[in-house]
């Protein structure tokens, strides 16, 4: 590669980062009023979803504000008792601490995917709304492995944590190696993923082949 092309692939990923920086900061700013609203829209799939996820506890959901902060407060019922030792157990139908999620924790991702998804350049308007449609179309798969899974997560480590105070072991269930994964870093790369997806179907369907040639989206 030469010098040319080595100062021009520079430019070309300094104005990506920055138009995805700037759509980041955008989207952030639309959602920072709205954040409560959408928080309480998506509340019931959060309970379909950690129903899902497990069958020991269901999980009374409510969006809180906390020193200004909106979060989300999931207080779990048991449903089956949990032994915690040769002496010791959680009784069925007992109502645990409550365990917070920050809202825009949960809202990062999908803020991300937005981003990622729609800073990449496009042929036009319509790639770019297919590409928004197509992000639409992931929202629910991003929703349901983050902020369900990272409260089923939490309820379940306090559980395990609980367990080894009394001395007992049990077994680190899949929710919890799952949501371990997300938080150190998961979170971040699936909505990228998902946004490259986006813009290679969206592509692909922009640049269709038609009589053995591309045919570009025309806006």
């Amino acid at each position: 590669m030469s010098s040319t092309d080595a100062s021009f692939s520079s430019r070309s990923a300094i104005r990506l980062c920055l138009r995805a920086l700037v759509v980041w900061v955008c989207a952030s700013a639309a959602m920072l009023p709205a954040q409560r609203a959408l928080a309480e829209a998506v509340l019931p799939y959060f309970d379909f979803v950690s129903r899902l996820l497990q069958s020991g506890f269901v999980a009374s959901l409510h969006i809180v504000e906390i020193k200004g902060q909106w979060m989300v407060e999931a207080t779990p019922l048991l449903l089956q008792a949990v032994p915690l030792g040769d002496q010791a157990a959680l009784r069925q139908f007992i109502e645990l601490p409550p365990f917070l999620v920050e809202v825009n924790h949960a809202l990062g991702p999908p803020v991300l995917l937005i981003a990622a998804s729609t800073a990449w350049p496009s042929s036009g308007w319509r790639e770019l709304v297919l590409r928004l449609l197509l992000d639409v179309a992931a929202l629910p798969l991003l929703l349901a492995l983050t902020t369900p899974l990272l409260m089923v997560g939490q309820v379940q480590m306090w559980i395990l944590e609980l367990a080894a105070q009394h001395g007992a072991r049990l077994h680190e269930p899949a929710p919890v190696t799952a949501m371990i994964f997300m938080e150190c870093g998961g979170r971040w790369l699936l909505p990228l993923g998902l946004a490259v997806v986006a813009v290679a179907l969206s592509q692909r369907l922009c640049f269709r082949q038609s009589a053995g040639l591309p045919l570009q989206c025309q806006t």
